[in-house]
């Protein structure tokens, strides 16, 4: 289990497309994980944010899924500032050392940064570090689910999920129950 951080923030956003430089931002999601027996394991602390937008759905897509958080966001004031000093607080101890995790946590943490929620960290030129919101490491869930149904030529998610609309808060929720589910296959 030594490929396994004891520590993982849960990490999913709705968007109004995938692209940043175009799209904008409507909820974002996050859940504290804790690594406990070769299992993932939730806080109850769960940040859940509707950004202030004023956009209506547009795509069939939107009508379908997203109507509810586009409703949320246009009777939200928060702003991306007051976002970002959310996610500092709620990360606490956890701030520039825990990786972000998810299912498309590249395109999630893009649109993050591109709104200036979260502040990216690395390294300087001359190795000096930078402390970003997050560890500037991401736990990408995709490898783990490739290498896992190729063991087992399993092809689909697990049965088990959550019910409920397209939403971040039950992505993170059946994330979490996917990264469990293929990391007992890998441990076994």
């Amino acid at each position: 289990m030594n490929f396994l951080p004891d520590h993982l923030v849960m990490v999913d956003c709705e968007m109004t497309g995938v692209r940043p430089e175009e799209h904008s931002l409507l909820q974002v999601a996050m859940v504290k994980l804790c690594l406990i027996e070769g299992q993932y394991r939730f806080n109850p602390n769960i940040l859940v944010a509707y950004l202030k937008n004023d956009a209506s759905p547009s795509t069939p897509f939107h009508f379908e899924f997203l109507s509810h958080i586009f409703e949320k966001c246009n009777k939200s004031t928060l702003t991306c500032s007051e976002l970002k000093a959310q996610i500092s607080d709620w990360l606490g101890d956890l701030r520039g050392k825990v990786m972000p995790t998810g299912d498309c946590i590249s395109c999630d943490m893009e649109f993050l940064y591109k709104n200036e929620c979260i502040d990216r960290s690395g390294y300087l030129n001359d190795g000096t570090p930078v402390l970003g919101t997050f560890h500037y490491e991401q736990f990408d869930l995709n490898p783990i689910k490739l290498i896992a149904r190729q063991k087992t030529g399993e092809k689909s998610k697990p049965a088990k999920s959550f019910a409920g609309n397209h939403d971040a808060v039950v992505d993170c929720f059946n994330q979490i129950l996917e990264l469990n589910h293929f990391i007992k296959i890998l441990l076994n």
